[in-house]
């Protein structure tokens, strides 16, 4: 068996997103702790006043005024953290943060110098080390600035008390050792922040990426039949709350079969990749683009009269008639029909009148669009 501190990191796409969590978690964190500190430390102040110790009476308003400066700094910054939260920018709040860690740092390790002056103990040092290494908030250069400065106000009470009682190196050494322990605990609960947050990210995508592959079709890319019926129902609610219209337009290939028959299927399924491409470039970013089965495709525009849909069906096929799709030496052309939403539209009323009109131009000569707006609509 081995320990070993793993080094991650973040990609830059998702660096502000990580900043914003880890914020938000040492906002809550350090409330918590904050709060659970005033507890304990309004506990040892009330125990000081009522249980003098004689050995060091004379010091004991000494330690009444560290422990009533922890406390008040622990309730102004749950005071103040509330009004900065809310009108203060991360960078602002987060200077606010280090600051409060600085003056804790000088307050403990003003205790930790009477604790070792008068019994050789370590607890206001301990405290703020472990409190320090979960500040996730903090990263490896500013824990490293301000946990030096915590092992240096150490080293400062040794090397001062040492001219009046003896320090032995076992005591240097017990606080370093609890320094790189600091240290440890820090990196490793970083680490696992990070690599929890990194596996997250990770999931959410490969949910995306899977969400996007049920709602696609893999062969043009295009929105496919499953996903169609959601956006046209979106739609109808749009249409009914602010009384605009839409139009369906379905387009099919002229004579496919033939296409796959003389060239094969290969040469079909480009044929409906390039045909798929064009379509896209043909529509507005608001419109969307739907493979609805075989040859078959669907255009869903929103806000559009059918005169509108009709210009855009019209350029579509000239479009396509004039197009040299590859391994193809004949000219491919479609046909389409266009239906407009109305009060009392469906999905399936818009589809079949759609349909209908399909089946006309395909029935009138193909290489047509039909929308004879003024007889149905």
């Amino acid at each position: 068996m081995y320990f070993r501190i793993r080094d991650f990191q973040i990609p830059h796409e998702h660096d502000s997103l990580f900043i914003s969590e880890q914020n938000a978690f040492n906002t809550r964190h350090m409330g918590n702790v904050i709060t659970i500190m005033i507890l304990m430390v309004g506990v040892l102040l009330i125990q000081n006043q009522i249980a003098r110790n004689p050995q060091i009476e004379e010091y004991d308003h000494f330690y009444t005024i560290i422990y009533s400066l922890i406390l008040t700094t622990g309730v102004l910054y749950l005071l103040l953290s509330r009004i900065l939260k809310v009108s203060l920018s991360d960078r602002i709040r987060k200077s606010f943060f280090i600051l409060f860690l600085y003056i804790l740092t000088l307050l403990f390790m003003g205790l930790t110098y009477f604790d070792l002056h008068f019994g050789n103990e370590l607890s206001g040092y301990l405290i703020i080390l472990m409190f320090l290494s979960t500040m996730v908030w903090l990263k490896t250069k500013e824990f490293a600035f301000i946990s030096t400065f915590v092992f240096f106000l150490l080293m400062l009470s040794y090397l001062i008390i040492h001219e009046f009682m003896n320090i032995g190196l076992h005591q240097i050494v017990q606080g370093t050792i609890y320094y790189c322990l600091a240290w440890v605990l820090h990196l490793s609960t970083s680490s696992v922040r990070i690599e929890n947050f990194l596996n997250r990210i990770t999931m959410e995508q490969q949910y995306e990426m899977l969400e996007n592959e049920s709602a696609t079709d893999p062969l043009t890319g295009l929105y496919n039949r499953r996903s169609l019926k959601g956006e046209v129902q979106k739609e109808l609610s749009r249409s009914e709350r602010s009384g605009t219209f839409f139009c369906i337009l379905i387009l099919d290939i002229d004579h496919f079969k033939k296409v796959n028959d003389s060239y094969g299927h290969s040469t079909g399924d480009d044929v409906l990749k390039e045909l798929s491409t064009i379509l896209r470039n043909s529509v507005r970013l608001s419109d969307m683009v739907f493979r609805y089965g075989g040859e078959e495709f669907i255009i869903l525009l929103p806000e559009t009269l059918i005169d509108d849909a009709a210009s855009l069906g019209e350029r579509i096929r000239e479009k396509v008639e004039n197009y040299s799709f590859s391994g193809v030496r004949r000219t491919v052309t479609v046909s389409g029909g266009i239906s407009q939403s109305m009060p009392d539209s469906s999905m399936d009323l818009l589809i079949q009148k759609a349909d209908r009109r399909l089946y006309q131009a395909k029935k009138s000569g193909r290489n047509k669009i039909i929308s004879s707006g003024s007889s149905e609509n």
